[in-house]
């Protein structure tokens, strides 16, 4: 009980997370991730960051089940294990020192770069 009481404030941090994602589209996750990274053991971010992803994203599953575009998953799918089944090996040949910036880089060419709605057509 005591556990629960001192991590009250996840409560309103998943709240702002999933604030943030359901306005923008992405970066709650990653402002997730960062706070606990700040304030909790590094081997418990994991684990919790992604409790609360997938509990969040099954709380978006269950609202939005009957407007999944079926067809879109289908191919999204089929791109996915293409994806790991050719990005796989070369992951697992990148050395750590290399890897650890990935993360931090992608989150801020998202986050910062152009949006769709800006880009010229």
């Amino acid at each position: 009980m005591e556990l629960l009481l001192a991590l009250w404030w996840l409560v309103p941090l998943a709240a702002l997370a999933a604030l943030l994602t359901a306005t923008t589209g992405m970066g709650g996750g990653v402002l997730l991730l960062g706070v606990l990274g700040m304030v909790l053991p590094p081997l418990a971010v994991v684990p919790i960051h992604g409790a609360m992803m997938l509990l969040q994203g099954s709380f978006r599953l269950g609202f939005l089940w009957r407007s999944i575009d079926w067809q879109f998953i289908r191919y999204a799918a089929i791109g996915a294990v293409v994806g790991v089944a050719m990005a796989g090996p070369v992951a697992l040949l990148i050395a750590p020192p290399y890897s650890s910036g990935d993360a931090g880089f992608w989150a801020a060419c998202f986050n910062l770069g152009p949006s769709a709605e800006n880009a010229d057509t």
